[in-house]
């Protein structure tokens, strides 16, 4: 039996500008054989491996979040001046030894050549709030201090003026060296913002958020200053040998947006001022045998995850205006970068095309599709321990508008194993549009790691001026572009 869908796309009706800041990327220091880092963006003397920067700038690297569960056991003066004088270190978080080859002059080089907007977390669990406002003045202070004055002597005359400071990671996990409960945390977080805002007004801060109600009433109510972010969490699970792992991994992003869901009708009743939702830690984490397995490389199916992610910050793109990507090279990467092979993965392919295409205004998408029911296997964030039941439409749709490019792109995703879906789309607004660009990407199967890139082949049967079909075939995301039609 045939499966067809229904599509509206309301070019006139905007609900939100896409920060191309969702498309970010987040690096750690993590166990030292993921390579994240030394082996991944860098070499194990913190020079910056150039193929894997050529890669990247292909890709796209928008806005790179540095900091995570090592940040807050990171000692940042470890990290500056001559290579040779950088103290070894255990990595006290992760294991394994920390060399400082690769610090803050290294990561901001990194942001330069990318031209990827830096994203900070300072230390609050071991470090101070005198460590945080040093860092912050070494980075961004104009003036003629110590750490200025440092500065100059390391080989950087101008302050890099850093936009995005984080203010703790997780805090509101055990794990975590800045652990504390919501009262406390936002007492601390107040005296930092305060401080570092005073050091720097131009800057930008992110405070910790949470899934969990009674953590966003405390942190939200409890600020002097509102933050300008709020940070959220979200990770889906890839049980890579257990079956129906696909039909789960593909349905997670719904429960990503049920979350935000509930987090978005936090800021709505608690917070004091509007405040911006980043994802600034998201992923899709690979299982076997129940073991996390993050040299697993990227498959089609994450591909499809990752696209379904993106859809949702589209959705609600009116308030979430960041995302990062954990991690960018290697560990659960879209870029592999071991030893001397640099590997593509689809993931990669979801980046660099959503960048290209799905910038701009988003605007009101109607679906009608077949879906089917599923309970993912795991918790998709912290604390729920089990997600809620998903109908799960097979064929997922954003659109954007862009008035400066005159252009409509919308993007389309079959998430069916097996079976083509035949789409009906009628494009409604007071502006006629013409197909001007296409690109498909598909896999062979869920567990691909490689996948087929075609531009320009996609084949539309025109139903009236506004109205055509197309068939996607399964395990697919479609690109359109369309261009005004100049009357």
């Amino acid at each position: 039996m045939s499966l067809h869908a229904e599509i509206r796309v309301h070019t006139d009706n905007i609900t939100g500008e896409i920060d191309p800041r969702i498309y970010g990327q987040y690096i750690e220091n993590v166990e030292p054989d993921d390579r994240v880092i030394y082996g991944g963006v860098c070499d194990e003397n913190g020079e910056l491996r150039a193929s894997v920067v050529e890669a990247l700038h292909r890709m796209k690297v928008p806005v790179i979040r540095w900091g995570g569960n090592y940040g807050d056991v990171y000692q940042w003066k470890d990290g500056v001046g001559p290579k040779a004088l950088r103290p070894r270190r255990p990595n006290y978080f992760w294991g394994g030894e920390e060399s400082n080859r690769f610090g803050t002059h290294e990561f901001l080089e990194l942001c330069n050549v990318l031209s990827a907007q830096p994203y900070i977390n300072i230390n609050m669990g071991t470090g101070g709030l005198l460590e945080a406002l040093a860092w912050l003045e070494y980075c961004n202070y104009g003036g003629h201090t110590f750490y200025t004055e440092l500065r100059h002597e390391h080989g950087q005359d101008d302050p890099w003026k850093v936009p995005i400071w984080g203010i703790g990671n997780e805090a509101w996990g055990h794990w975590e060296a800045c652990f504390a409960p919501p009262e406390s945390y936002v007492r601390d977080f107040n005296q930092y913002a305060q401080y570092m805002r005073r050091l720097d007004p131009e800057i930008e801060v992110v405070a910790v958020g949470h899934t969990d109600r009674t953590w966003n009433q405390a942190v939200l109510t409890g600020m002097r200053q509102p933050a300008d972010y709020l940070a959220i969490h979200l990770y889906g699970h890839s049980h890579l040998d257990r079956p129906e792992n696909y039909e789960q991994l593909v349905a997670l992003p719904l429960a990503f947006e049920q979350e935000l869901g509930e987090v978005i009708r936090d800021l709505e009743v608690y917070a004091a001022v509007p405040i911006a939702l980043t994802i600034d830690e998201w992923n899709v984490r690979h299982f076997v045998g129940g073991r996390l397995n993050r040299k697993s490389p990227r498959q089609m199916q994450d591909a499809i995850f990752a696209a379904g992610v993106f859809h949702v910050m589209h959705r609600l793109s009116q308030i979430v205006r960041m995302g990062n990507y954990v991690t960018m090279v290697n560990g659960n990467a879209p870029l592999r970068a071991w030893d001397d092979v640099i590997t593509i993965t689809p993931l990669y392919e979801v980046f660099r095309l959503y960048q290209q295409f799905m910038v701009g205004s988003a605007v009101k998408v109607e679906v009608v599709s077949p879906a089917y029911n599923i309970t993912p296997f795991d918790w998709v964030s912290t604390p729920h321990d089990r997600a809620s039941p998903l109908s799960t439409p097979y064929v997922d749709v954003s659109a954007v508008v862009s008035r400066a490019e005159q252009t409509l792109s919308i993007a389309l995703v079959n998430r069916h194993s097996t079976q083509p879906i035949r789409v009906t789309t009628e494009i409604g607004g007071s502006v006629d549009y013409s197909l001007c660009d296409s690109v498909q990407l598909s896999g062979a199967s869920p567990s691909a790691l490689v996948s087929d890139l075609v531009q320009g082949s996609v084949q539309l049967q025109s139903l009236s001026a506004r109205c055509w079909q197309t068939e996607l075939p399964p395990l697919t995301i479609t690109w359109l572009r369309w261009c005004e039609v100049q009357m």
